[in-house]
């Protein structure tokens, strides 16, 4: 990508070697669930 490795070589990187891997499924959860969880305590926190 024009900003990055992308999300694909990410998670060969991450799944190299030994230890827990990391799913394919998490990206959505990356890409929408965290950054609204972390929205959503930053304004409950300026309240």
């Amino acid at each position: 990508t024009k900003y990055g490795w992308g999300f694909d070589n990410y998670l060969k990187e991450v799944n190299t070697g030994e230890g827990l891997k990391m799913p394919r499924w998490i990206r959505p959860y990356f890409k929408y669930v965290l950054p609204l969880l972390i929205f959503i305590i930053l304004v409950r926190g300026l309240m």
